[in-house]
């Protein structure tokens, strides 16, 4: 059973991670194109921001079930470490259901309304726009290929049996969405009891936080499910969320550029000079770069990545060094223009607000 799901994950992520370089690749030639044709060609082009925005949808659901691939979404695993080691297998179980309840929700309600906005067609591109509704379910189906993967792997390996996993996380998915489909009780309280214990049990944050989502909806029963889908697509759909992953090509072809070691070059001769000087030079070339590539994990990677083995080779402790390179990494979220801030930015609307301000003091004036 473990190699038959194995199997069929790998095959499913093969096909993810194709897909992922296809949308990659395009979102990023369709903002290249628009930029020549519309600054250098003066043509601009009426549909390449819509190609754009509709494949960072892909790029983002299928990123999603990559990364559970290689337990890699973000989450929080401060409380399992709390729990007896013995106990943690079947905390891992109840984390899965949690994860497979949600990838049934979105299969099931993301199909419903890509198949309802079937007829509609997009303006720019004049095609039907539910193929990039499709992307919710999709993205959703592989990922529940990977946890039916992972939990017959550690059922294998913790429990003896891998069906028995299965059974159990499917039957704690049916259960629960059983519970919450009745009107709870005191539900303002229980969602911050449930996020809270979400967090402490290690589920994904974005499945939390959508898991939410889905028990408030169930629990009033005045909303239908389709809504949660939808507004995931809703809230994706933003030309400016794509600076994000751009941020990080940025980041990635300054290091492969060596653009790293010359910062760290500059940084050494500005402050090298002085008793333990690799320490600031290392955090004056992270914020050097941080500040050019807005990403937080690229500076991390980049400027890590030259400076940690020569600081080990000259005599720093490791865990002194790694401490104060993730440190020095995280400095880039402050100094814009950073992901960060663009994130705050863009849920804040700051920046349409500022815009506002101005045209009144130009009106008033």
């Amino acid at each position: 059973m473990t190699d038959i799901l194995r199997a069929v994950s790998d095959r499913v992520n093969t096909v993810a991670k194709g897909l992922l370089i296809v949308a990659a690749f395009t979102m990023v030639a369709a903002v290249f194109g628009q930029v020549v044709f519309r600054y250098v060609l003066k043509m601009p082009l009426s549909w390449s921001e819509e190609l754009a925005r509709y494949t960072f949808m892909w790029t983002t659901f299928l990123g999603a079930s990559v990364a559970l691939r290689y337990k890699s979404l973000p989450n929080i695993t401060l409380g399992l470490r709390l729990f007896p080691a013995v106990v943690r297998p079947y905390l891992f179980l109840i984390t899965n259901a949690l994860s497979l309840w949600f990838c049934y929700e979105i299969i099931v309600h993301g199909a419903t309304i890509a198949m309802a906005v079937l007829p509609d067609k997009s303006p720019g591109l004049d095609f039907t726009i539910a193929w990039a509704y499709a992307a919710l379910p999709i993205g959703a189906a592989f990922m529940l290929v990977h946890i039916l993967y992972l939990v017959a792997e550690e059922s294998q390996e913790k429990l003896g049996n891998p069906l028995l996993g299965l059974a159990i996380i499917i039957g704690l998915a049916l259960g629960l969405s059983f519970i919450v489909s009745q009107p709870l009780p005191g539900l303002n309280y229980l969602l911050v009891i449930l996020l809270l214990l979400f967090f402490a049990l290690g589920v994904p944050i974005a499945i939390s936080l959508a898991l939410l989502t889905v028990v408030a909806f169930t629990s009033l029963g005045d909303f239908p499910l389709t809504v949660i889908p939808q507004r995931m697509f809703v809230g994706l759909d933003s030309f400016t969320l794509m600076a994000v992953p751009f941020f990080m090509l940025a980041g990635a072809i300054m290091h492969s550029g060596g653009i790293a070691i010359r910062l760290v070059n500059f940084a050494s001769a500005l402050v090298g000079w002085i008793r333990g000087g690799l320490i600031p030079a290392n955090v004056l070339a992270s914020i050097i770069f941080a500040d050019m590539s807005g990403s937080a994990a690229s500076d991390t990677a980049a400027i890590g990545n030259v400076m940690l083995p020569g600081m080990i080779k000259r005599g720093y402790e490791r865990n002194f060094v790694t401490a104060l390179q993730a440190a020095a990494g995280s400095l880039g979220v402050q100094f814009p223009p950073s992901s960060g801030m663009l994130l705050y930015a863009f849920v804040a609307n700051r920046s349409e607000e500022h815009t506002s301000e101005l045209q009144s003091h130009h009106d008033l004036v």
